[in-house]
């Protein structure tokens, strides 16, 4: 979802209220009303699209988090700053970076494995679906990711 990305880079902050989408420009900001109208009219021209994204992030984030209110608000701020957020995996055993986009990567700090939100839904589906039936599948397929610099894609 580029115009929920863009605007939150320009300082917004995006929430769901029913089936509505708040967005709030952040205290102190101030943005060029020309830039930002082609990503309003995006989000309006997609917004179940914004919705379902907006969701399915925030529960990724939720879970990931540990479902700690504080963590998750922690998690969120630094997601919409940075483009990522850092979390201590205890599958892992270390700290990882988890990424909005594929971008992002370059943001996260040196020698910290970092993993996209689609690379994240791709493991929790093969959780579901059977494939990744353990924690030392889990931790086989993130040794082969670190020491190959690779991206899960199926």
């Amino acid at each position: 979802m580029n115009a929920v990305l863009e605007l939150e880079r320009a300082g917004y902050s995006l929430t769901i209220d029913g089936d509505q989408i708040r967005y709030t420009l952040a205290p102190g900001r101030e943005v060029d009303p020309a830039t930002v109208k082609p990503m309003l009219e995006e989000l309006r021209a997609y917004k179940e699209d914004a919705i379902s994204y907006l969701r399915e992030r925030d529960n990724l984030l939720l879970t990931l988090s540990g479902a700690d209110p504080d963590e998750e608000a922690r998690a969120k701020e630094q997601m919409r700053r940075l483009g990522y957020f850092l979390m201590q995996s205890r599958a892992l055993g270390e700290r990882i970076a988890v990424v909005e986009h594929d971008r992002f990567r370059m943001n996260v700090p040196q020698g910290i494995p970092s993993y996209s939100l689609k690379e994240i839904r791709l493991l929790e589906q093969g959780v579901k679906a059977g494939t990744v039936k353990t924690i030392g599948d889990l931790r086989q397929i993130h040794a082969a990711k670190r020491e190959m610099k690779g991206v899960i894609v199926k």
